[in-house]
Protein backbone atom coordinates (compact mmCIF):
# COMPACT_ATOMS: atom_id res chain seq x y z
CA UNK A 1 0.00 0.00 0.00
CA UNK A 2 1.47 3.48 -0.94
CA UNK A 3 0.25 5.96 1.29
CA UNK A 4 2.27 9.91 1.55
CA UNK A 5 2.37 11.68 4.95
CA UNK A 6 0.08 14.13 3.81
CA UNK A 7 -2.34 11.79 3.12
CA UNK A 8 -2.30 10.20 6.67
CA UNK A 9 -3.36 12.99 8.21
CA UNK A 10 -6.57 13.47 5.80
CA UNK A 11 -7.87 10.23 7.19
CA UNK A 12 -10.62 9.97 10.20
CA UNK A 13 -8.88 9.80 13.19
CA UNK A 14 -8.83 6.77 14.96
CA UNK A 15 -9.23 6.64 18.22
CA UNK A 16 -7.15 3.98 20.74
CA UNK A 17 -6.04 2.87 24.37
CA UNK A 18 -2.67 3.75 24.76
CA UNK A 19 -2.53 0.34 26.13
CA UNK A 20 -4.36 -0.90 23.00
CA UNK A 21 -1.28 1.35 20.95
CA UNK A 22 1.39 -0.96 22.59
CA UNK A 23 -0.12 -4.13 21.51
CA UNK A 24 -1.33 -2.91 17.88
CA UNK A 25 1.76 -1.20 17.26
CA UNK A 26 3.85 -4.45 16.65
CA UNK A 27 2.06 -4.96 13.51
CA UNK A 28 2.56 -1.87 12.14
CA UNK A 29 4.01 -2.20 8.42
CA UNK A 30 5.66 0.28 5.92
CA UNK A 31 3.52 2.18 3.58
CA UNK A 32 5.33 4.41 2.31
CA UNK A 33 9.45 5.39 2.39
CA UNK A 34 11.41 8.36 0.08
CA UNK A 35 14.58 9.00 -0.20
CA UNK A 36 15.47 12.43 -1.83
CA UNK A 37 19.11 13.53 -2.46
CA UNK A 38 20.50 17.17 -1.82
CA UNK A 39 21.47 18.51 -5.78
CA UNK A 40 23.67 21.39 -3.83
CA UNK A 41 26.65 19.37 -3.74
CA UNK A 42 26.55 17.60 -0.55
CA UNK A 43 24.37 14.79 -1.49
CA UNK A 44 22.72 14.33 1.71
CA UNK A 45 19.71 12.26 2.06
CA UNK A 46 16.00 12.88 3.20
CA UNK A 47 12.96 11.98 2.81
CA UNK A 48 9.51 10.44 5.39
CA UNK A 49 8.32 7.44 6.30
CA UNK A 50 4.91 6.28 6.65
CA UNK A 51 3.57 2.96 8.86
CA UNK A 52 0.71 2.14 9.68
CA UNK A 53 -1.94 -0.60 10.56
CA UNK A 54 -5.46 -1.79 9.68
CA UNK A 55 -7.40 -1.20 6.62
CA UNK A 56 -8.97 -3.78 4.40
CA UNK A 57 -8.52 -7.44 5.19
CA UNK A 58 -6.85 -6.41 9.06
CA UNK A 59 -10.31 -6.44 10.69
CA UNK A 60 -10.08 -2.70 11.39
CA UNK A 61 -12.17 -0.81 9.68
CA UNK A 62 -9.72 2.73 8.97
CA UNK A 63 -5.74 2.84 8.94
CA UNK A 64 -4.10 4.33 11.99
CA UNK A 65 -0.59 5.48 10.98
CA UNK A 66 2.61 7.49 11.88
CA UNK A 67 4.53 9.61 9.58
CA UNK A 68 7.89 11.53 10.59
CA UNK A 69 10.81 12.97 8.51
CA UNK A 70 14.40 11.77 8.13
CA UNK A 71 17.41 12.73 7.18
CA UNK A 72 21.21 11.60 7.03
CA UNK A 73 23.32 12.28 9.88
CA UNK A 74 26.53 10.80 8.44
CA UNK A 75 26.95 8.21 5.85
CA UNK A 76 25.00 5.27 6.03
CA UNK A 77 22.91 6.51 9.43
CA UNK A 78 19.47 8.36 9.46
CA UNK A 79 17.61 9.74 12.31
CA UNK A 80 14.65 11.32 13.09
CA UNK A 81 14.40 14.88 11.67
CA UNK A 82 12.01 16.22 14.40
CA UNK A 83 10.87 14.02 16.90
CA UNK A 84 8.36 16.58 17.86
CA UNK A 85 7.03 16.82 14.67
CA UNK A 86 5.61 13.13 14.18
CA UNK A 87 2.64 13.07 12.43
CA UNK A 88 -0.30 10.51 12.75
CA UNK A 89 -4.08 10.25 12.42
CA UNK A 90 -4.50 8.17 15.78
CA UNK A 91 -5.98 9.69 19.01
CA UNK A 92 -4.25 8.14 21.83
CA UNK A 93 -6.50 7.85 24.89
CA UNK A 94 -5.75 6.99 28.59
CA UNK A 95 -7.87 4.12 30.61
CA UNK A 96 -10.38 6.90 31.81
CA UNK A 97 -10.90 7.52 27.82
CA UNK A 98 -9.24 10.43 28.26
CA UNK A 99 -7.44 12.47 25.32
CA UNK A 100 -3.87 12.33 26.00
CA UNK A 101 -1.99 16.27 26.10
CA UNK A 102 0.12 16.39 22.85
CA UNK A 103 3.55 16.31 24.71
CA UNK A 104 2.57 12.75 26.03
CA UNK A 105 1.11 11.63 22.55
CA UNK A 106 4.47 12.24 21.15
CA UNK A 107 6.23 10.25 23.71
CA UNK A 108 3.97 7.41 22.75
CA UNK A 109 4.29 7.53 19.39
CA UNK A 110 8.43 7.85 19.67
CA UNK A 111 8.71 4.81 21.81
CA UNK A 112 7.42 3.17 19.04
CA UNK A 113 9.24 4.45 16.23
CA UNK A 114 12.03 3.67 18.28
CA UNK A 115 11.13 -0.07 18.08
CA UNK A 116 10.68 -0.05 14.02
CA UNK A 117 13.17 -1.42 12.05
CA UNK A 118 12.94 1.49 10.01
CA UNK A 119 16.57 2.87 9.44
CA UNK A 120 17.46 -0.53 7.87
CA UNK A 121 14.77 -0.46 5.46
CA UNK A 122 15.54 3.26 4.21
CA UNK A 123 19.51 2.85 3.74
CA UNK A 124 18.48 -0.05 2.09
CA UNK A 125 16.12 1.87 -0.48
CA UNK A 126 19.25 3.91 -1.69
CA UNK A 127 21.72 1.09 -1.80
CA UNK A 128 19.23 -0.90 -4.47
Amino acid sequence: MFMPAWKLVTLPRVRMEVTQWAEESHGLTVLDTTVHVDADGSRSRHGQVVWGIGGAGSGCSHVAGIAWDWQEVQEDVVAISDPMAVQSNLELVDQDDQSLGQTQQLLCLNRVIHSLPWQDRVCALWRQ
